[in-house]
């Protein structure tokens, strides 16, 4: 009967001398590495709010999946303008702001143009890591309107109504 060609050496890790082992018995092993973390695109494509990376001259490098939550139209966003792609007033300005200055703005409250949806968004944008980019994220507020204005509503008909009891309303 034939011997394996490798044995285990006196001090030989023992992960190390098993593969050797093994592989002497024509069992090659593949290792499998842990799946790397994602990066880049990669990365921005998994957060769940509108993320767009855009370069000075506010042409759209990069958009994740959740734009089109926002603007189903977005399939193809690489490649267009910012304000094409989001027509929001004050929004380009700013981003040129923040390349100007190289601070980001955070949690501005902007809305979409009326032929858009005229909803509210709120809007950061953080200059990229290098100086010929900026992220540009959007949170769309149109549950938060429709809340805000229901509350709007109850405050007006207990403000109306005061001193009846609150079942009424």
């Amino acid at each position: 009967t034939a011997q394996p060609a490798a044995v285990l050496a006196p001090g030989m890790p023992l992960a190390l001398g098993l593969g050797v082992f093994l592989g002497g018995l024509g069992l090659g092993l593949a290792l499998r590495r842990a799946p790397a973390a994602p990066s880049g695109p990669e990365l921005v494509d998994r957060v769940p709010v509108p993320v767009l990376v855009v370069d000075r001259d506010l042409v759209v490098r990069h958009a994740n999946p959740a734009l089109r939550g926002l603007r189903p139209e977005a399939e193809r966003a690489a490649g267009r303008r910012l304000g094409e792609l989001l027509p929001v007033t004050g929004l380009e300005p700013l981003v040129e702001e923040v390349f100007l200055r190289g601070r980001p703005v955070r949690g501005l409250r902007l809305a979409l143009d009326e032929e858009a949806g005229g909803h509210g968004v709120r809007v950061s944008v953080q200059p990229g890591a290098d100086a010929a980019s900026a992220v540009v994220t959007v949170e769309d507020l149109r549950h938060t309107d429709h809340l805000l204005a229901r509350l709007d509503r109850l405050q007006r008909r207990a403000a109306a109504s005061e001193g009846a009891p609150c079942a009424s309303w």
